[in-house]
This record gives structure tokens, C-alpha cells and sequence, in this order.
């Protein structure tokens, strides 16, 4: 009797894998310009729509992103990015706490730090 791969054979338990990580990426927001961490590589854009529009055409839907929080530069970004990707806001008081235990701060570390913490 044919079963399906999802269908155990009798006496055999049912082995299913799925990879359910989703890449991630960090983004370090000023009031001119985004510093964006992704699959080991730095990219820098202008904090506007045209930049948003450049980082939408990098990432793959379903990315995971984590954001710094400040103050009012970071939302026009979370904003456009949130229909297409999990977009997490992250507290600075976390990245620097993460900072004092992990090194030097810099917007590119932050980026860095901005995916690890997420992912």
C-alpha cells in the first residue's frame, strides 16, 4: 500500500522539515540616512521614500527586520515596511546594554546588532 511522504509507514513516526527561519536584517535609523545589515553585508540609503523603495528591492518578502527606535526618523520606515515584512522596533536602551557587553557602538555595529538582536 502507497502513503503519502507525510504518512507514516506503520511503526515509524512521521518526519517532517521545515525551515521556518526567515533571513533577517538590521537597520540603524538617522534623520538622513539608513545603514541597513543583511546577509553579512552593509548597505547605506537615504532616509526617505526612495531609500525605502531600494531596501524593499534587497530584501526577500517575509524578511524579518529590526529597527532602532529614534525618536521620530525611524517610523515613515517601519511604516512602509511593515506589509511586506515582520518589522520589530527596538528599544536603544537594549542596544546599548547589548553595546557595553559586545564593544564599540557605531551606526554600522548597530545595524549589526539591530539583526541580531532580532533574530
Amino acid at each position: 500500500m502507497a502513503t503519502s511522504q507525510f504518512e507514516p509507514e506503520v511503526g515509524q513516526k512521521a518526519r517532517i522539515r521545515v525551515n521556518l527561519e526567515a533571513p533577517v536584517a538590521g537597520i540603524d535609523v538617522s534623520k538622513d540616512k539608513l545603514i541597513m545589515y543583511f546577509q553579512g553585508k552593509l548597505y547605506e540609503f537615504a532616509n526617505d521614500r526612495q531609500g525605502f523603495e531600494e531596501i524593499r528591492k534587497i530584501l526577500p518578502k517575509g524578511c524579518k527586520i529590526g529597527i532602532e527606535s529614534t525618536g521620530i526618523y525611524h517610523i515613515n520606515l517601519a511604516k512602509y515596511l511593515m506589509g511586506e515584512y515582520d518589522v520589530r522596533i527596538i528599544n536603544p536602551f537594549i542596544l546599548k546594554k547589548f553595546k557595553d557587553f559586545r564593544g564599540k557602538k557605531s551606526d554600522k555595529n548597530d545595524a549589526s546588532r539591530n539583526s541580531c538582536k532580532y533574530g
